[in-house]
């Protein structure tokens, strides 16, 4: 029997990478923030400049049209790849009966929109992007509305993710996680004799 009841993945650049130039949206994000009086440090992880911004909801609502604009034409030029060899991990776990989910920093509807482009969105009973909630990862929220959505324990979950904002959300959230290296097929192998 299965140790965990729900896999969540990241996605950009876990399952997939969005071709972006988050440098780009970084410094649209940076200009507005110093046009309305937002304290915020340029220096600042992308991240980090997106949470610190959604603490209002006028700069959430920045936050998430500007991502939006960004990934819809990401998306519009199909200017993304999925990787195969964790597309094909999904695929496995959804036939051994694991519910999956994905928690991401992208929009729920850019991510979905990928996923349906490539016959996948229906392998994922849950889809928490960062529109969804408050903050974005690291704040654990993207997480804990997938549980609570899905009726699942935390102790019934483990999270897979590729950056430090996901092993911060992970931990945030009381979910084992494991942090994987991008398109690293060891870590892929890893990830199936664990959980297949």
């Amino acid at each position: 029997m299965p140790r965990y009841k729900l896999i969540i993945f990241d996605f950009d650049d876990t399952i997939g990478h969005l071709t972006i130039r988050w440098t780009d949206v970084k410094k649209e994000l940076v200009e507005w923030a110093e046009k309305n009086g937002k304290g915020i440090n340029p220096a600042e992880h992308i991240v980090g400049i997106a949470n610190k911004l959604s603490e209002t909801p006028e700069g959430k609502k920045k936050v998430v049209e500007l991502f939006k604009k960004y990934e819809s034409e990401c998306v519009g030029k199909k200017a993304y790849l999925m990787f195969p060899s964790m597309v094909e991990l999904v695929k496995g776990l959804k036939k051994a009966d694991y519910r999956l989910a994905i928690a991401t920093g992208n929009n729920t509807a850019t991510v979905s929109a990928i996923l349906k482009a490539d016959g996948l969105l229906g392998l994922f009973d849950s889809i928490s992007g960062m529109d969804s909630v408050r903050l974005s990862k690291p704040d654990p929220e993207t997480l804990d509305v997938i549980m609570e959505k899905l009726g699942i324990k935390k102790k019934d979950a483990l999270f897979i993710g590729n950056s430090e904002f996901d092993v911060l959300a992970g931990r945030n959230a009381g979910i084992e996680t494991i942090r994987i290296r991008t398109l690293w097929e060891d870590d892929v192998a890893m990830l199936r004799k664990l959980l297949l």
